[in-house]
């Protein structure tokens, strides 16, 4: 029991001698933390960018082909199906008009440009004349 006791009041005294700086330490650890946090924030906000912009790139370069080669331009006319499949509006409340969804389909009808051939194409296309 003598080598017990004399292990445990050297080891007493010895810890007694060690001093840990714990604030050093402490301030250390806080200014490493924010700089990993700083870091992850920083990754992602570049990731994101980089993301948008690989999208942007990719619709831009591979995105449908919006040019319309080989239709007449388009006109200010309406459609002549378009008064019929307009549907009554609501008066205005707090300056919206409240449409019903047929209204809405036949804006969206005179919006879309004509097919070549259709009943619209030709009441668009100009008149004929006779070739001499």
């Amino acid at each position: 029991m003598d080598i017990e006791d004399d292990l445990s009041r050297l080891l007493g005294a010895g810890a007694d001698q060690i001093h840990v700086p714990v604030q050093t330490i402490v301030a250390e650890a806080a200014h490493r933390g924010r700089r990993l946090r700083r870091r992850r924030r920083i990754t992602r906000a570049v990731g994101a960018v980089a993301a948008v912009a690989l999208l942007t790139g990719g619709v831009a370069a591979f995105g449908p082909d919006t040019a319309r080669r080989g239709e007449p331009p388009a006109t200010d006319r309406p459609s002549a199906a378009a008064p019929s499949v307009l549907g009554p509006t609501d008066p205005p409340v707090n300056g919206r008009v409240a449409t019903t969804p047929a209204g809405l389909l036949g804006i969206f009808a005179t919006l879309l440009p004509p097919r070549p051939g259709s009943a619209r194409t030709r009441a668009l296309a100009p008149p004929r004349t006779a070739a001499c």
